[in-house]
């Protein structure tokens, strides 16, 4: 038995299951989009700058803020908490860009699944660590703004929000790979790993 995985194994995974779904995908990216296209609006109010000189410092500087968190990481403990979060959820986005790439297009259409043997092994290993270091580091914020509470950390009912439905995406993901295994994996070579 090759190392792998169903997809979809709890909702079948046919034109019931992937109409809704991409439905409702493009339905929350058309609502982003549109506020998105708001804030323009606004932006546009202020002075032009000219935004496309120096375009690879400027992509360099992106790519070592945002991917590398390089600012945030400068705040000592929370900072760091902040930016293993981020590459936690980072890379449980992206393994989930590969299932959503061999479901829907190269198993659906032309029949090639990737997510098998040691690869998939590695990726499930690496999702998984990324899923807990993101519990526990929302878990570490979640303390430092709800029980330590320093000083000038302004904190909103929109932030325990944000809390919730974080750990909800979290805390779902484990459930549904546990319920998944418990029925596909018991009593098969799988079960060991």
């Amino acid at each position: 038995m090759e190392f792998t995985r169903e997809i979809y194994w709890n909702v079948g995974h046919g034109v019931t299951t992937l109409l809704p779904m991409y439905i409702l995908t493009f339905t929350a990216i058309a609502v982003l989009v549109n506020a998105f296209m708001k804030r323009i609006k606004v932006y546009k109010q202020g002075q032009s700058l000219d935004r496309l000189d120096q375009l690879p410092v400027r992509i360099s500087k992106m790519v070592k803020n945002m991917l590398l968190q390089s600012k945030v990481i400068r705040v000592k403990g929370p900072g760091l908490a902040h930016a293993l979060f981020f590459w936690g959820f980072f890379l449980l986005f992206i393994g989930t860009c590969l299932i959503v790439l061999q479901a829907d297009f190269t198993d659906l259409l032309f029949g090639v699944k990737f997510l098998k043997g040691n690869f998939y092994l590695l990726f499930s290993v690496v999702l998984d660590i990324a899923g807990l270091v993101a519990i526990v580091m929302l878990v570490g914020l979640l303390v430092r703004r709800y029980i330590v509470r320093p000083e000038g950390l302004e904190t909103k009912i929109d932030d325990a929000i944000m809390h919730g439905l974080l750990f909800a995406i979290l805390i779902s993901g484990f459930v549904i790979e546990g319920a998944r295994m418990a029925v596909t994996e018991l009593g098969t070579c799988l079960a060991i790993w």
